[in-house]
């Protein structure tokens, strides 16, 4: 298995000590770390977007690894902690595992067809 898969980083510039930060889906800069903005290392290309702020910028950007603990996130349903990529985002302000979401569009599901579901 990989060890980068999963890894969580801030990106950082060594020269100035600012971070990439995103306000409105748009890029900006924070002064602190906790105004960062989280990626995946591996989903988001973080080695191939820093290659490319390097160029443009001309400053030095490093990815800093966050600690694990700090990048998990809390089932908004059954309180449970998950690693980010198992767990779904709706894009607003809630977080479901994969057991609570199934749960969540199996009921969506029932409601729009009218289905009843069968308890023993």
């Amino acid at each position: 298995m990989d060890p980068v898969i999963g890894v969580r980083v801030v990106v950082q510039s060594y020269l100035r000590g600012n971070f990439i930060a995103m306000k409105d889906g748009e890029a900006s800069l924070a002064e602190i770390m906790e105004d960062a903005f989280v990626f995946d290392y591996v989903a988001d290309d973080i080695p191939g977007q820093i290659h490319t702020l390097n160029q443009e910028t001309g400053d030095y950007w490093i990815a800093m690894p966050l600690d694990p603990a700090d990048a998990l996130e809390r089932c908004d349903d059954c309180q449970e902690l998950y690693a980010v990529p198992s767990i779904y985002w709706d894009g607003l302000e809630h977080f479901a595992c994969r057991i609570c979401r199934r749960k969540e569009e199996t009921q969506i599901y029932q409601k729009a067809s009218g289905a009843r579901s069968i308890k023993l």
